[in-house]
């Protein structure tokens, strides 16, 4: 009993979010909107970038985002501190996904969703979950021909620190904050 005891007061000492504390935005945009949509952000505070396309991963600092191409990009994921937008094409469209301190911009093309907004997550309330993840080392064999290029000087290998947000045991969100030496 003195052991469940221990685990119910570890869980009730455990942080936890709910409306007011975090920021959780969805939404769907065109193809042609990808550009528009991009120039809205203040990125100032989200560092990295992820860049997935057909031909290539690219991890990189988050500066120059180069869009040429849009029909070849398949993900891009830019984050950081201040938050974590996450792109994915699905067809001819952007489903994308922002968790983050701040709401997202004003007057964003295509469908914009509050994921607050819905009266079923109004009062859902998250545990919060710090971790993290070591990347690749960028001379393994594994690798094959995969370029693993990482934006820490010097680092042959990499971790990524991303926070879970979980109800009910079950991770509903994964917040990526900053790439690190590993």
């Amino acid at each position: 009993m003195e052991r469940i005891d221990k685990v119910m007061g570890k869980l009730l000492e455990e942080e936890r979010i709910s409306k007011g504390d975090i920021q959780i935005w969805g939404g769907k945009i065109k193809e042609e909107e990808l550009q528009e949509f991009m120039k809205k952000w203040n990125f100032s505070d989200m560092q990295f970038r992820i860049k997935e396309t057909v031909k290539e991963i690219n991890i990189d600092k988050n500066k120059n985002l180069d869009l040429q191409d849009v029909e070849l990009i398949e993900r891009i994921r830019i984050f950081g501190n201040a938050g974590d937008i996450d792109l994915r094409r699905n067809g001819n469209r952007f489903i994308w996904r922002y968790i983050g301190e701040d709401s997202p911009p004003s007057n964003l093309p295509g469908h914009v969703c509050n994921f607050w907004g819905k009266d079923k997550n109004s009062n859902k309330k998250f545990f919060v979950g710090y971790r993290e993840v070591i990347l690749w080392n960028k001379n393994d064999p594994r690798v094959a021909k995969a370029k693993l290029n990482y934006p820490i000087k010097n680092a042959e290998r990499v971790k990524i620190r991303y926070k879970t947000l979980s109800e009910g045991g079950i991770i509903s969100f994964v917040q990526f904050i900053e790439i690190k030496n590993g």
